[in-house]
């Protein structure tokens, strides 16, 4: 999440609060009436402009930052915290940095607090209802049960239009009753995004770090059995890639009914940091491989996209199923990019890459568009 200082704030909790620009001015609006009436506010001010005494303000270098209908989180010591941004396309709701599994290349930084729930609560409830996308992550969002069953309860009263994702492993989902009970929400905008990282259980489990692929499998069944939309997602590293062919085949006979086949670049943060030896491979290596699993996919009429590769190293007949992220962190470039013809289309490097990108980077040129 975005984040900035202030250079002078005096509150004394931490607070959640909506931008609102009224002639060139900005406030924090703690809480609005339905009426839209202003409740409590906090005025944003540069750091030349006076305050009134005893005014609740926010002092920072550049209010024009802040943008209409965008929610921030002000902490006591001076940070804050971007919750959302309206005129985003990658807004989340963190549920919880719990998790019922720990796979190696988990990118999550640990944290200690796990309390988000009246935080997502009051978020969700200071939303744009014309939000288009809204992502649930974790941690495993699945974990909260009862807690996060109320948030896509709200989410269905406040943001009907929204398309919800839901980023799970699906291990919970095995449970047909659980499933039964989201369906129930009746959420018109919802979709699954559920990790496979292997046709072979031991792989995949040694991957996420617990016993999972058969409960996973069982979760995605029943999710088609109420024609949920669910979108497969496979993070390609040292410890996968050479079975993805089958991988392919597993998933065209055995999970015929998913909507999206995400193949995905690794992003070098948390555990993958801590366990790049036994993960990284250059991408160029696996071209190949990867080449021939998209088109196992596409022979067999499954909707494939490749994230977070760069066109330069994959081969040029896959480039037409290479999607950039709608994340902006996820859209970085090198130095070598500049010159490309191809770098407006081009996945691009996750922010974190931390020097990790292929020896073959290279820029495109006319010549071999």
């Amino acid at each position: 999440m975005k984040t900035t200082l202030a250079i002078e704030c005096n509150i004394d909790q931490n607070v959640i609060g909506k931008i609102k620009i009224k002639n060139g001015k900005h406030f924090l609006l703690t809480s609005v009436s339905k009426t839209r009436n202003l409740l409590n506010r906090i005025k944003i001010v540069k750091q030349s402009c006076r305050v009134k005494e005893n005014q609740k303000f926010i002092i920072v270098k550049d209010p024009t930052i802040f943008k209409n209908e965008d929610i921030i989180q002000v902490e006591k010591s001076g940070k804050i915290i971007f919750l959302y941004e309206y005129k985003s396309n990658s807004n989340l709701i963190f549920v919880t940095n719990l998790c019922n599994s720990s796979c190696i290349m988990c990118p999550q930084i640990e944290r200690n607090d796990t309390s988000f729930f009246q935080r997502n609560i009051k978020l969700i409830s200071l939303m744009n209802t014309s939000t288009n996308f809204l992502a649930f992550t974790g941690g495993e969002p699945t974990l909260l049960d009862k807690e996060f069953l109320s948030l896509l309860a709200l989410c269905k009263k406040k943001l009907r239009k929204t398309k919800i994702e839901i980023l799970t492993n699906g291990i919970l989902l095995n449970d047909i009753d659980y499933v039964k009970n989201i369906i129930l929400l009746n959420h018109p905008g919802l979709s699954f995004h559920v990790p496979l990282y292997s046709d072979i259980a031991s792989i995949h489990d040694a991957i996420i770090g617990r016993e999972g692929f058969f409960k996973t499998i069982k979760g995605l069944h029943n999710l088609a059995k109420f024609n949920q939309n669910i979108e497969l997602r496979i993070v390609i590293h040292k410890q996968n890639y050479k079975r993805l062919p089958k991988l392919a085949e597993f998933i065209y006979r055995n999970l015929p009914f998913v909507n999206h086949i995400a193949l995905m670049g690794m992003e070098y943060e948390g555990n993958a940091n801590k366990n790049i030896n036994s993960l990284w491979i250059d991408p160029y290596d696996y071209r190949e491989i990867l080449k021939e699993t998209v088109e196992i996919f596409n022979q067999r009429a499954l909707n494939v996209s490749i994230f977070n590769h760069q066109l330069c190293i994959i081969d040029k007949q896959i480039w037409k199923f290479s999607k950039k992220s709608i994340s902006a962190w996820k859209n970085k470039y090198v130095d070598a990019c500049d010159k490309c013809i191809q770098k407006s289309n081009c996945g691009g490097f996750f922010s974190t890459s931390r020097g990790y990108f292929s020896n073959y980077i290279k820029p495109i040129t006319e010549m071999e568009k």
